[in-house]
């Protein structure tokens, strides 16, 4: 989130761009794991390198069969949902929702990593299929409802951290300041924030490395980052949400009620690394990234122009079978009619994505042209329902049930217009 609040994604390489956008998912999610049994060790003031392995497996692999587990019942509580008929959107939504949580607690139960289940459970909705289960009301009101609530919890950490940023600063630990109050812990908290920097850009090193091998042995071409795509790669490793959730969930004390060990040093480090990470971020890295993608040479949108035309091409073929159907009389010429309207607005997408820059531009203005008359009658319908309304020839129940749709279609209007 905060990468793609930085960086434009269209001056980044679509496959640093999803590395950096998914790496947070499972990478947050082993670090919380082995943050736990180290705050584990700390205060039974004992640890087995072999138990903690044996442990962390088990956390691990449970996490993610619980995860597996409450997508697999998700689905059918939305299948079922969707067998019984006449269920409010709401209700799918509630599934949705309640689906990371079942699978955290669920793997919380067993002893796992409740984490990785809800990170499991996370990337495999897509995947699944269990979406076709959701009309188009609950789709939409799932999607706003999730980005509401990231948006809220992010917002609410880093609230916390400023409110207790003040009191950071004041009580800087003697630990960092023995010698210069100021110098010595902004430099400690610049030093390993560079570390981790140079750790993140060695590892993007090391995996390109490994890939040429995979290719040599695979008799593939290797697509190897260059210097500047690995240095924005490692710039890009800003710490966030999770750090900060995790480092202030450290107890207080010990178990025999003594404090905990060097509590007020690492949220200080911690609190430290986030904030200057973010400025390092925010001020070197759309320079970095500036001019990674040259325009029309990033694969991702030729690879996206073609799902679209073979998308557009299967439904054409779909349609038209339908409309051949045996068939006579007026029946037939109306679904004619309307097949052949149809087909033209999937013939108009693939002109859109057509290689040849003057069929794509003349498509282009005729999509403009499209979109600036639908806008238009849109706005019409929304006049012409409020008048309506004042005038009381409809009730408000009846209203708001029309704005939902012409919001709906707006909305979809909108993010073709911002694709074009």
């Amino acid at each position: 989130m905060a990468v793609s609040a930085i960086v434009d994604r269209n001056v980044v390489p679509s496959r640093l761009m999803h590395i950096l956008e998914g790496e947070s998912l499972l990478n947050d999610a082993s670090g919380l794991v082995m943050f736990r049994f180290a705050v584990a060790a700390a205060l039974t003031g004992s640890f087995s390198f072999a138990g903690a392995s044996l442990s962390f497996l088990y956390a691990v692999a449970a996490g993610i069969l619980a995860g597996i587990a409450a997508l697999f019942i998700a689905a059918k509580a939305l299948q079922l949902l969707n067998r019984i008929g006449g269920v409010p959107a709401e209700a799918q939504v509630l599934v949705m929702i309640l689906l990371p949580f079942v699978a955290y607690l669920g793997a919380e139960h067993v002893g796992a990593s409740g984490i990785l289940a809800a990170v499991t459970a996370g990337l495999l909705t897509g995947a699944s299929g269990m979406y076709r289960f959701l009309g188009v009301s609950a789709r939409m009101q799932t999607l706003s409802l999730w980005a509401t609530l990231t948006f809220v919890f992010n917002g609410a950490l880093f609230i916390l951290l400023g409110l207790q940023l003040p009191d950071i600063i004041r009580k800087v630990p003697p630990e960092l300041s023995s010698r210069h109050w100021l110098i010595e812990p902004v430099a400690t908290v610049l030093i390993l924030t560079l570390c981790l920097i140079g750790l993140r850009f060695l590892w993007t090193w090391v995996g390109d490395i490994a890939q040429a091998i995979a290719a040599r042995i695979g008799k593939r071409e290797a697509e190897p980052f260059g210097f500047r795509v690995r240095l924005a790669g490692s710039v890009a490793g800003v710490r966030g949400a999770i750090t900060l959730a995790g480092i202030l969930s450290l107890p207080l004390a010990l178990q025999d009620g003594s404090p905990f060990p060097e509590r007020d040093v690492v949220i200080f480090l911690a609190a430290g690394v986030i904030i200057c990470s973010l400025l390092i971020a925010s001020l070197a890295l759309p320079r970095i990234a500036r001019g990674l993608v040259e325009p029309g040479k990033d694969p991702a949108a030729a690879e996206e122009r073609r799902a679209r035309v073979g998308a557009a091409n299967a439904a054409i073929a779909r349609i038209e079978s339908i409309a051949n159907e045996a068939g006579e009389g007026e029946a037939v010429q109306a679904r004619l009619a309307v097949a052949d309207s149809i087909v033209a607005g999937y013939r108009r997408r693939i002109a859109a994505s057509d290689e040849a820059d003057e069929a794509r531009a003349e498509a282009r203005e005729a999509g403009r042209l499209e979109l600036e008359l639908r806008a238009a009658g849109i706005e019409a319908e929304r006049a012409a329902l409020r008048a309506m309304f004042r005038s009381q020839e409809i009730n408000d129940h009846t209203m708001r049930a029309l704005f939902s749709e012409i919001t709906l279609t707006e909305a979809l209007l909108k993010q073709r217009r911002d694709r074009k």
